[in-house]
């Protein structure tokens, strides 16, 4: 799986994400259309995307594994003011939906099954990162062919460890 962050001022054009020659993709809301065809693809987003006013109604989830998002860009997403109809709302519009909770683990649900992780107790250093490291994590364990109970238990307890540290890769355990 490939995964990066760019903020360039040049945006990637398909054929630059399809030269990476990956197997799974991680893109956000407003990039889904690079995917390559012959690619997995997760989707995520951020509040730099949701305040551009890219959001769920105008994109296509064909193809998508898995949306991936916090909980409060699930919120935003859907106007709604808790997880659990949040999450419902979202799997209304792709096949497995993924809601981050911090210290209060992750949600999921994948075609009607609801699937809930708890985060383990550690002392916090430094929570910066640790969704970054989940969304990896997860799609790790989904290109493995872990259920969905086990892909959010292992994402979440990989993201949960990189906060033990000043900063996330410290903590994530290699």
């Amino acid at each position: 799986a490939a995964m990066a962050t760019a903020f360039d001022e040049a945006e990637p054009t398909a054929e630059d994400v399809a030269a990476v020659d990956a197997r799974a993709f991680v893109l956000s809301l407003g990039r889904l259309p690079l995917r390559p065809r012959h690619a997995i693809a997760y989707a995520t987003t951020g509040g730099i995307e949701l305040d551009a006013g890219v959001g769920i109604e105008n994109v296509s989830f064909d193809g998508v594994r898995a949306l991936i998002v916090n909980e409060r860009e699930a919120l935003r997403m859907t106007a709604l003011d808790d997880v659990s109809s949040a999450a419902k709302a979202l799997a209304d519009r792709v096949s497995c939906v993924v809601i981050t909770r911090g210290a209060d683990g992750a949600i999921a649900i994948q075609n009607g099954r609801e699937a809930h992780a708890k985060a383990p107790e550690l002392d916090v250093v430094d929570a910066t990162g640790a969704g970054d490291l989940f969304v990896p994590a997860y799609v790790w364990a989904d290109m493995r062919g872990f259920d969905i109970e086990a892909r959010i238990a292992w994402a979440t307890l990989y993201a949960a460890l990189s906060v033990r540290a000043p900063n996330a890769f410290e903590g994530a355990p290699r």
